[in-house]
């Protein structure tokens, strides 16, 4: 089978985050509060998250959600707390190999495309990819949940993407870090691919980003 294009769910793939909150944490004690355990708030924050994935609510609307949740009470302490988030939120810590191995796919013809649920815009992850190392001609196309309405594994989101890319689900390879999503996108046509699964699968997967080029290339 002959691949296009290949789309990335990046967090996790070609980067992870430390998922720490050492800038909220660093914040929320220099004016005096202990900060809620992190599962607490998510359980909290769960709905709130799921609408501004959705571009339901505002990115800015969400964070302020959090650190209420927090006991954040100053309506001018909100904009440092909102850095403090974004810093959290965009502390991209770059896997191995990852710039390597999307150029030499780039430089092989591959069409890239990012697929992410998340508050960011497109604009904005390719900026953020960019600070840390990815140059910006790599993205051939790019959908964030926030700007199509839908989350993945829905089917919207992928249409969107494909039809931009021009492009037939059976060209189309989709790499991701999460082994459910495999099966569902390849009912659309798609072909999944796992990325260094933890558990054992027998879904399509790849350990390396240089097994990943030569499964494209060769």
């Amino acid at each position: 089978m002959v691949f296009r294009v290949l789309l990335v769910e990046p967090e996790d793939v070609l980067y992870t985050l430390p998922n720490n909150y050492t800038y909220l944490q660093a914040f929320l004690e220099s004016i005096g509060i202990n900060p809620r355990h992190q599962r607490t708030v998510e359980r909290a924050m769960k709905a709130a998250q799921f609408d501004v994935f959705h571009g339901r609510i505002r990115r800015t609307d969400y964070y302020d959600a959090i650190l209420r949740f927090h006991g954040v009470t100053n309506a001018n302490d909100l904009p440092a707390g909102r850095e403090a988030l974004w810093g959290d939120r965009t502390n991209f810590q770059v896997t191995i190999g990852a710039i390597a191995g999307m150029e030499a796919l780039h430089k092989a013809g591959i069409h890239l495309g990012l697929v992410l649920n998340t508050e960011h815009s497109g604009e904005e992850l390719i900026e953020l990819l960019a600070q840390n190392g990815f140059p910006r001609n790599l993205w051939a196309v790019i959908a964030t949940s926030c700007e199509i309405g839908q989350i993945i594994p829905d089917p919207t989101i992928f249409e969107a993407i494909l039809k931009v890319a021009n492009c037939p689900p059976k060209q189309v390879m989709f790499l991701t870090r999460k082994i459910s999503i495999v099966p569902l996108v390849s009912q659309l046509g798609i072909q999944g691919v796992a990325f260094r699964p933890t558990e054992a699968t027998t879904v399509p997967r790849v350990f390396s980003f240089g097994e990943l080029v030569d499964l494209l290339t060769t």
